[in-house]
């Protein structure tokens, strides 16, 4: 019978890592595991799970941890009101424009997660020493090279999502431009109508107006001020006899 050769002693971890569990931290968690049940009544079975909502603007149930929500809410708003959309079709490019710099953001979380989970579960290699920074290098090159179709697809995934939100930050140019045209459009008719209701002696209805342009709403203070504005202009540009004087002198 051939004998059976006993096993490699296993490497000796140096108790100074930080990545070394003593057996005692080992035993201690492993009594509190079995001690730990998890949540007993109905409530804190159900504070315990994910909490599904379902989301405002694209009628949708999302399933996320409580401080994850308020992380992409935390982003998204303040880049939808840059956007500053007006409408269901604008709005609903905004958000998909915000969670993209989101999903960016959290890949490039889960490719330092990627080399963290490496750093914290293999063993550190003797090459390094006691230098932790050389160490977590070699762990970072060492995961890279061993999940190299992890790493292509996390590339990918930025790629597909750089696109999408190049995609739609275009889609929603384009229909602001076509928005704040016709709102000037709309803009310059209600002076030209509120000054020909005031010669005719006439009311200029607002409400009216509203339906007959397309839905944008104009207060009369406002048109006021836009056409005491255009005035001031006018005469501004024209120069005042003083000045031509001044200027022929000169």
């Amino acid at each position: 019978m051939t004998p059976v050769s006993a096993p490699a002693p296993a490497a000796p971890i140096n108790p100074m890592s930080k990545h070394f569990i003593s057996p005692q931290r080992i035993e201690a968690n492993r009594r509190n595991a079995q001690h730990s049940t998890g949540p007993r009544t109905e409530e804190g079975k159900k504070n315990s799970r994910l909490n599904g909502s379902r989301h405002y603007l694209t009628g949708q149930v999302r399933i996320l941890p409580d401080e994850e929500r308020k992380a992409v809410e935390g982003v998204c708003r303040p880049i939808i009101a840059r956007l500053a959309p007006v409408g269901e079709e604008e709005a609903q490019l905004a958000r998909a424009i915000a969670e993209a710099h989101w999903r960016l953001a959290r890949a490039r979380a889960i490719e330092d997660n990627l080399f963290a989970i490496h750093i914290g579960t293999r063993k550190d290699s003797d090459i390094a020493g006691d230098n932790y920074q050389i160490a977590d290098a070699f762990h970072i090159a060492s995961a890279f090279a061993q999940q190299p179709a992890v790493f292509d697809r996390l590339t990918l995934y930025e790629q597909r999502i750089h696109r999408g939100r190049d995609r739609d930050e275009k889609k929603l140019q384009a229909l602001q431009q076509v928005r704040l045209a016709a709102e000037a459009k709309a803009f310059e008719e209600a002076k030209l109508l509120l000054l020909y209701a005031r010669q005719q002696k006439e009311e200029f209805d607002v409400e009216g107006e509203t339906k007959a342009n397309g839905g944008f709403g104009f207060s009369i203070d406002r048109i006021d001020a836009s056409i005491t504005r255009d005035y001031r202009l006018k005469m501004a540009r024209q120069p005042s006899p003083g000045v031509q004087q001044f200027s022929k002198a000169a």
